[in-house]
């Protein structure tokens, strides 16, 4: 009797020291397995194919050195995994929050261009104007019709490339504000707001173009 027991012992020593081994071997490894009962199934396969016949269950007995063993190796590595999870998480979020701030540079570095094409444009207009009543009040009549002509065609080919340039502006504002930055900003009642920080980004008055784009374009 007492050799029965000791033997016994000795087998589930053995089978410690086996299950203490594959677990080492899983710890270095990408395995990963979403319970514990997974987990013993694994284990009692690897023993099996090694020659010690065990049932997976037989691992999962309660009070039994083997239960204890795994459930303490299966609760770390949950723990690893859900605080490498987080980490994950805080990362992506803060690349997330470093892509949200760039593309709202670009869209404050592309509103700036504009800004400086319609001033730039109005600009251009009242010197062409000037230039023109300057021109006609200083030249023969014949000289001063083909002068003026020849201006006008030069100021359209002119705003119309302006014009183009501002349509690609809004293209590109009005791209920023509803792919890379959806649901950060809105166009409404005639404002773009800033979800975020619940301010004004722009409003018809002070860019008109783009409202204009967004009529055109609906």
């Amino acid at each position: 009797m007492i050799g029965l027991i000791e033997k016994k012992v000795s087998k589930s020593k053995t089978r410690i020291k086996k299950i203490q081994k594959i677990l080492e071997q899983l710890q270095t490894s990408d395995a990963q397995f979403s319970s514990e009962r997974k987990l013993t199934v694994f284990i009692a396969d690897t023993m099996n194919n090694q020659g010690d016949h065990i049932d997976s269950s037989t691992l999962r007995r309660r009070n039994s050195p083997y239960k204890e063993l795994i459930s303490s190796y299966f609760s770390r590595v949950e723990s690893t995994s859900l605080e490498i999870s987080n980490t994950a998480s805080e990362l992506q979020l803060r690349s997330r929050n470093k892509e949200i701030i760039k593309l709202k540079n670009d869209l404050s570095k592309a509103i700036k261009v504009i800004d400086d094409k319609e001033e730039e444009i109005t600009t251009l207009l009242i010197n062409q104007h000037k230039s023109r009543q300057k021109a006609i009040s200083s030249i023969s009549p014949p000289k001063a019709t083909i002068y003026k002509s020849s201006e006008i065609l030069e100021l359209k080919s002119l705003i119309k490339k302006q014009e183009k340039q501002l349509e690609v502006a809004c293209k590109v504002i009005h791209k920023l504000i509803n792919d890379d930055l959806k649901g950060t900003y809105e166009a409404k009642g005639g404002r773009v707001v800033d979800l975020l920080n619940d301010s004004d980004l722009f409003s018809y008055d002070s860019f008109e173009a783009y409202f204009r784009y967004l009529s055109e374009n609906k």
